[in-house]
């Protein structure tokens, strides 16, 4: 049904409406503003509230008590989970280069989208709650596990090492040496090893964490980094000895303040509701925002189009 919409359209800036949501008066002429004043960037989204009713009434009738976040952009984010957000807006020319809506997808299409559009052309987040999004009920992405089953598709095709890397392009970061790479995949690996859901509370995706942990140490064997956070990962995850072999292992090879920490505070024990609370896990050496800061709605800075690329830093 979009991509029948987005083929009879006119206009020069594009938005979908779903039945079950609500746009806020100003909703589309605030982001077209946004369109019109930064010719750079072609995709465009806010923040809003979640409904839980089914109760069709206005923007400004609808019950605001679950706050739906989205973070500020960055382009390897979007591999993590949907960061778009229901309400985006876009240039109709952004369909030249990156194509319509696959059909084949019924809830989660618009996650396939916007990681084609974080890989070849620039978005902006707004801090600003511009709508409401009704979730539960009958609705697509709820009624049933095609989600989940079509989340499935999209981890296999954008979660792959040469796409991390190409989105960490788009994000200003070249990788001229395997080393380069071994910084990618470190930083990919502890965004996944804790995030901040838009819908609400912490995620971690720990089996993505280690995968990228363990590239990195392909790509940079003499590095203590990939060691020290494969750890923590283990540790997370409730698998203590082998967390605590690790870090005996890293400590024979590597000096590294890090090790000691982390075994200190696996020996005290960790908090079954928070394990990730006290851990440290290596830094990857680059210069981007935390998750945290781009939950709080700062957009990574290398997106912006008159900002000179940065190169990895071997360490």
């Amino acid at each position: 049904a979009w991509n029948r919409a987005i083929l009879e359209s006119r206009g020069r800036c594009l938005s979908n409406a779903n039945t079950d949501d609500r746009h806020s008066k100003t909703a589309l002429e605030t982001l077209a503003a946004v369109l019109d004043e930064e010719p750079e960037v072609d995709f465009v989204y806010g923040d809003g509230w979640i409904n839980r009713t089914e109760e069709v009434v206005p923007f400004e009738q609808t019950m605001r008590v679950e706050e739906f976040t989205t973070p500020g952009y960055f382009a390897p984010l979007q591999a993590l989970f949907y960061g778009f957000g229901f309400q985006p807006m876009w240039r109709r020319s952004l369909h030249e280069s990156v194509g319509y809506f696959d059909g084949s997808y019924r809830a989660s299409g618009d996650w396939d989208f916007g990681l084609r559009v974080a890989l070849h052309r620039r978005a902006k987040h707004v801090s600003l709650r511009l709508g409401t999004f009704y979730a539960g009920g009958d609705s697509i992405s709820y009624r049933d596990n095609t989600p989940a089953k079509e989340n499935q598709r999209i981890h296999q095709a954008y979660r792959r090492p040469d796409v991390i890397e190409s989105l960490y392009a788009k994000a200003g970061v070249h990788v001229p040496t395997d080393r380069h790479r071994a910084q990618i995949h470190l930083d990919f690996g502890v965004r996944a090893l804790e995030f901040i859901n838009p819908m609400g509370g912490r995620r971690r995706l720990l089996s993505e964490a280690l995968k990228h942990f363990e590239l990195a140490g392909q790509f940079h064997p003499t590095w203590e980094a990939p060691w020290i956070n494969i750890a923590v990962t283990f540790a997370v995850a409730g698998e203590r000895k082998q967390a605590l072999s690790l870090l005996d292992t890293a400590r024979q090879r590597f000096s590294s303040p890090l090790i000691e920490i982390n075994r200190q505070t696996i020996e005290k024990g960790l908090s079954p509701l928070e394990p990730y609370a006290g851990m440290r896990p290596a830094h990857s050496g680059l210069d981007l925002p935390s998750n945290f800061q781009l939950a709080m709605g700062r957009d990574h800075r290398y997106e912006r189009a008159d900002v000179q690329a940065v190169t990895a830093v071997a360490p």
